[in-house]
């Protein structure tokens, strides 16, 4: 790393719960709610010469990040006002009983006058008064030295900073009690923040001109080991891969015979996995890939174990665009619960043929001729495990057999531009009347 032009830099979570009081009364927190507002944040940033983070950034860039944040949910920003004069800037982020303070930057013309204290009491008397058990930040830690902005930082193995109320580090005993929600989000060490920032201004690019993208390291190590779990969990249910449950699919095996291989629909029946629905991350994906809001249309979860044949190419929107809703409305999300290699039959995409609706063989019609494309067309999604692949719902896909040793579990989620209402509800009303056609009208359980 450290060839590659990287430093450490450790930081320290710091949590105070005592809520000190002090003067605030000149400190006025403005939110930034309009273009104006967003306008006069960028200024102060143009006038330091380093993010909040201690690190060189673009204004602009960094404006239109925090942008992305807001958008996204959970992120409010705030000028740091006094006497008509924007002093400075913050942010918080609510994490239930625990409020985040974040990217705190003051002027440099006002720096060494205390705003720093000024602005902390204020966020600490207002969360006080909306009842919250803490309020959090992390500090950076520089050996020998404490500058004061940008970014809280800490003396290297010197107490924590007061900022003229007492902030501990989160190691120690607390003034009083935290509340279960917030020893969640804060556990023994460490906060964490959960990044919202959708898609890449590069990763939007290609998107748009390929039909599909990869996402990396949307998904940490923690939450990765969960969703491995809940697919264990899953598996083990016996009563749901009961014969005859619509939501199962059998796919053929490599050896001969059927598999396991499919939950559809799965969030259902599955709360790990509905959360995820509503993360904050996967939704900015989506938003940004959509153009707008975007709610959830469809959702399965995908075990490909060892030796499970894969799918032949088709568009997903053929298999709903008799619903009636327009193909660029939507955006598939395919969250990599297990690595995706070459070997465990990856999903694979061509490039550029997501303006279109394609023909299929005439067997199935709903599908796409593979004799459209050369062999050399087809670009495997190769992906690690908490990666995101993000595809247009008339990008033309497919995968092969999985001939590793390992499973390639991943959860697909379609979105839809949020103004199209019940269009969950739409869609699988849909496809229960099909399956039933199929199965020559006979009643057999779906959501079991």
């Amino acid at each position: 790393m450290k060839r590659h032009g990287f430093r450490r830099q450790d930081e320290v979570a710091l949590i105070d719960n005592g809520f000190g009081q002090g003067d605030t009364d000149a400190i006025v927190l403005e939110p930034v709610i309009d273009d104006a507002g967003w306008a006069r944040k960028r200024t102060l940033q143009e006038a330091c010469a380093t993010g909040p983070d201690g690190h060189p950034m673009a204004a602009a860039a960094w404006v239109e990040l925090e942008r992305r944040k807001v958008a996204a949910g959970g992120m409010t920003p705030f000028l740091i006002v006094e006497g008509g004069q924007d002093l400075g800037m913050v942010a918080t982020m609510d994490f239930g009983s625990l409020l985040r303070l974040k990217n705190l930057v003051v002027h440099t013309r006002f720096r060494g006058a205390g705003v720093t204290t000024r602005a902390v009491r204020a966020i600490l008397a207002q969360a006080h008064a909306d009842g919250r058990d803490a309020v959090g930040c992390f500090a950076l830690a520089e050996g020998g030295r404490r500058t004061p902005l940008p970014g809280l930082r800490v003396p290297r193995g010197g107490p924590a900073v007061r900022v003229d109320v007492e902030w501990q580090r989160n190691r120690g005993v607390a003034r009083r009690p935290l509340g279960p929600a917030t020893r969640a989000v804060m556990g023994t060490e460490t906060m964490t923040e959960r990044a919202a920032t959708g898609l890449s201004p590069d990763d939007l690019h290609t998107y748009r001109s390929k039909g599909f993208v990869v996402v990396r390291g949307v998904l940490g190590a923690e939450e990765i080991d969960a969703l491995r779990e809940e697919c264990g969990r899953l598996w083990d249910r016996d009563d749901i891969f009961a014969d005859g449950n619509l939501r199962v699919e059998r796919r053929s095996a490599v050896t001969g015979g059927t598999v396991r291989d499919r939950l559809d629909p799965v969030v259902d029946i599955s709360p790990p996995l509905r959360r995820l629905t509503e993360d904050d991350r996967i939704l900015a994906i989506a938003r940004d890939a959509i153009g707008c809001d975007a709610r959830l249309f469809k959702d399965k979860l995908i075990f490909k174990r060892p030796g499970t044949m894969g799918y032949g190419a088709h568009q997903e929107f053929g298999y709903w665009e008799d619903l009636g809703y327009p193909g660029d409305a939507f955006v598939n999300i395919q969250v990599c619960i297990d690595d995706s290699s070459a070997e465990s039959g990856p999903v694979e995409f061509v490039a550029g043929f997501h303006d279109r609706r394609l023909p299929g063989p005439p067997e199935e019609p709903r599908d796409v001729d593979e004799t459209l494309f050369d062999p050399g067309q087809w670009e495997p999604a190769v992906a690690r495990a908490g990666d995101v692949v993000t595809f247009h719902a008339l990008t033309p896909h497919r995968s092969g057999p999985n001939v590793s040793d390992g499973r390639r579990a991943a959860l697909f989620l379609t979105y839809i531009d949020a103004r199209f209402e019940g269009a969950y509800e739409a869609l699988y009303d849909y496809r229960l009347g099909l399956l039933k056609a199929a199965a020559g009208g006979k009643h057999r359980p779906f959501f079991r």
